[in-house]
């Protein structure tokens, strides 16, 4: 799907792992370990990939391109000894979920390694999404 100006495009995620995200958002606002197993394929090639956290949002906004967005995810991987958190929002359009990201510019991106992550530093990270001039 094709991106904006200033998002990432968006991703087709393949039906059990969008049945696993969309699944694992019960509580919104309350974030939950998610195994890296579960993730998106294309996240799990992330080099240095050690975690993985999931949060649903209360409410859904939608993007330019149409997709309602439910929540974020976070994976994060080691790098040469320093911790690193990717965030991602995911969504849907028709009976399709589709990841965007990742968002990593923000306080908190890096860290000392992968024990000391803080995660409610890696949620809320992301820009909101314009609102349509009307």
């Amino acid at each position: 799907m094709a991106k904006d100006q200033w998002r990432p495009e968006w991703h087709l995620i393949n039906n059990s792992e969008a049945h696993a995200v969309t699944g694992s958002t019960m509580s919104a606002g309350s974030v939950y370990p998610y195994p890296v197993t579960s993730l998106p394929s294309q996240l799990q090639k992330l080099p240095g990939l050690s975690a993985a956290y999931i949060s649903g949002y209360g409410t859904s906004s939608i993007s330019p391109e149409g997709i309602a967005v439910l929540g974020e995810l976070a994976a994060v991987r080691e790098d040469q000894g320093t911790g690193k958190g990717y965030v991602y929002v995911f969504g849907t359009s028709g009976s399709n979920v589709y990841f965007n990201g990742p968002y990593k510019f923000f306080d908190g991106h890096h860290f000392q390694n992968v024990g000391s992550v803080s995660i409610e530093k890696l949620f809320g990270n992301v820009p909101p999404f314009p609102k349509k001039e009307e």
